[in-house]
């Protein structure tokens, strides 16, 4: 039972309560970096989701780049942002509002962002801070790398889900060739080239990612079946019938513009074919 003389902890403008030490700062704005694209979001159809997940990395990247050149961000980098905006704009057109309101740009003024989103009260923020006024290199780091690992994946579930057969209303039977074994050797590749699982034996919560992006339950390891399929990837299937799958799969990470997947998924193709027997292994060269 609450104890309702229990000094009710500060809510922040988009209510909710401040972070408690400064070592939640960078985490606390990713979190807030994603909310607010998730409410821009909610204005606009599943190919338009994607458009500006799309800018959102592109303005993330950008900045990152910036930050590994110069640290901090140059009159160069907004200048280029700037112009991306704009673009952006063009693009959305009428109903641009939606995202105008969110002012993303904010989070990229790293000397303020601690006043502007409404991490720090007002009152605090304009006393000296422990650690200063403005993120460090090291909280710059830390949100850029968590806000890109999350649009990414979020981005790759819009996508997935707008594909014809993954939409309920649109068609309520499955798609034949979206496979078991092909979704968990998408996501195998996805988690390693976004860096959240690189271990042999996945996590729980890896296990329960999985679950989710497939639609299925989840109880516990020793029950789940996409467990003990998942860690026999990316050999669960061997041979020419990896290689189909490779080769279903890879135009999607294409065209999400994963880089590192891309090439993991041309390398394990690539090792696959030199196992095979030479008169096999011909018609793949």
């Amino acid at each position: 039972m609450k104890d309702e003389n229990q000094p009710q902890q500060p809510l922040n403008e988009f209510g909710r309560p401040y972070p408690t030490q400064r070592a939640l700062f960078p985490d606390f704005l990713a979190s807030q970096f994603i909310k607010d694209y998730e409410e821009v979001c909610s204005h606009f159809p599943v190919e338009k989701q994607i458009i500006i997940a799309d800018h959102l990395l592109a303005g993330l990247k950008l900045m990152m780049r910036d930050w590994e050149e110069n640290f901090i961000n140059t009159k160069e980098v907004f200048e280029e942002y700037s112009k991306m905006e704009i673009a952006f704009a063009d693009q959305l057109k009428f109903e641009h509002p939606h995202y105008q309101g969110k002012q993303f740009y904010q989070y990229f003024d790293y000397g303020l962002v601690l006043s502007t989103k409404d991490v720090v009260p007002v009152d605090k923020w304009n006393q000296p801070l422990e650690g200063g006024q403005g993120l460090t290199k090291k909280e710059i780091e830390r949100f850029l790398l968590l806000a890109m690992k999350v649009l990414t994946q979020g981005r790759l579930y819009i996508y997935m889900k707008g594909q014809p057969g993954n939409s309920e209303a649109e068609q309520p039977g499955e798609d034949k060739e979206m496979t078991r074994a092909r979704q968990l050797l998408t996501m195998y590749f996805f988690l390693r080239a976004t860096k959240v699982e690189d271990k042999k034996t996945p996590s729980s919560r890896v296990v329960r990612f999985l679950h989710l992006m497939t639609g299925t339950k989840f109880t516990t390891l020793q029950n789940s079946e996409l467990y003990k399929k998942y860690v026999q990837m990316p050999h669960y299937k061997k041979g020419e019938r990896l290689i189909e799958d490779l080769d279903f799969i890879k135009p999607y990470f294409e065209d999400l513009k994963l880089k590192e997947a891309v090439q993991m998924i041309e390398e394990e193709r690539q090792r696959v074919i030199e196992e095979l027997p030479p008169y096999i292994r011909k018609q793949y060269q």
